[in-house]
């Protein structure tokens, strides 16, 4: 498997843990609000990125009954991945041919009528 390939495919499973993740969390809080309040509510953006006092209350307690909690060491794992696929992508030169020379190519001489 080439570099780039290699960049490419670390980058895919990244956008897929990333969106593993966020479904994880939406998930999750959202089951959590419901099941505070007695209905469906909007689960808070700092816990998908950071793992806070609230958000860590909850996700204690979460563990402690058995439930899987989110955890957001898995969006920036996701993250770490997809910059790790692009600086490979990005660094390899798979892309470029070793057997192409712009300067060996014939010139043409003009036509005289």
């Amino acid at each position: 498997m080439s570099v780039s390939r290699l960049g490419a495919s670390l980058m895919a499973l990244a956008l897929i843990g990333a969106t593993i993740a966020v479904a994880w969390w939406w998930r999750f809080f959202q089951a959590v609000t419901q099941f505070l309040t007695g209905a469906p509510g909007q689960a808070p953006l700092d816990c998908l990125y950071m793992r806070s006092g609230p958000c860590r209350m909850i996700s204690g307690v979460a563990e402690f009954l058995g439930y899987p909690a989110y955890d957001p060491a898995w969006l920036w794992g996701s993250g770490a991945l997809f910059i790790i696929g692009l600086i490979l992508s990005i660094s390899s030169n798979d892309y470029q041919d070793d057997d192409y020379h712009p300067h060996d190519i014939p010139k043409r001489e003009p036509k005289v009528w």
